[in-house]
């Protein structure tokens, strides 16, 4: 079933809009109609009958800067939490634009200016935790413990060290007290786009450093 979509989109170069404002509400699927197996599954071990969410997306691009910004694109899961994302890319041309067939060439100039990921639980936490435990017997406490224990070597590849200790902290703090965790470039100067991609594609562990990340957990809204 599906409450409402909305999408308004302006300011258009040929047949190509540079202002989106989209959202999709009240949109509800039962776990089992879902297509991915893997998903279907980890979703009913976690006791989920049924998906509900919100989904919404505002960006925009302004001319005399050339920067793209997407303000804001968030996942709202009824029961489990909400995942949003913010960036902003510069050095994106208006042939971006005007010639769309061609934006795989936009990663050759653009550079990401910013970038943030939130997470905000409803519930999701306390189901994984929930289930470790039932998994291996024990208490949802000692599963916070041992977790919390060895966030050190779950970061452990991470090459850049202040940024590993960020997320690890960040982490730690959330499993403590699960309720918003958020990611963020720290970025003196713009990082190429084409950097950013092969470094996710052949070494993800460099990206926290290349990023420059850091992430506070529960800090107030």
């Amino acid at each position: 079933t599906l409450g409402s979509i909305k999408i308004e989109a302006g300011d258009y170069i040929g047949r190509t809009p540079t202002h989106i404002d989209g959202s999709l509400e009240g949109l509800s699927i039962p776990v089992e109609d879902l297509p991915e197996s893997a998903l279907r599954a980890n979703l009913s071990a976690l006791k989920v009958e049924r998906l509900k969410l919100n989904v919404s997306l505002a960006a925009d691009w302004q001319e005399a800067a050339e920067q793209l910004n997407i303000a804001s694109a968030r996942l709202d899961v009824a029961g489990l939490g909400a995942l949003s994302a913010s960036a902003s890319l510069i050095r994106v041309p208006r042939a971006a634009f005007e010639h769309p067939e061609s934006l795989a060439d936009l990663t050759q100039a653009a550079a990401v200016k910013q970038a943030q990921l939130n997470f905000r639980d409803s519930g999701l936490a306390g189901r994984v935790l929930a289930k470790f435990a039932e998994v291996n017997k024990v208490s949802v406490e000692k599963v916070r413990s041992a977790l919390t224990s060895n966030m050190p070597t779950l970061f452990g590849a991470i090459t850049d060290a202040a940024s590993r200790n960020r997320l690890i902290f960040a982490a730690i703090g959330f499993l403590n007290d699960p309720r918003t965790i958020s990611v963020f470039t720290t970025l003196e100067t713009p990082t190429p786009l084409l950097k950013v991609i092969e470094a996710g594609r052949t070494a993800p562990q460099a990206l926290p450093g290349l990023l420059k990340l850091d992430a506070l957990a529960n800090r107030p809204s």
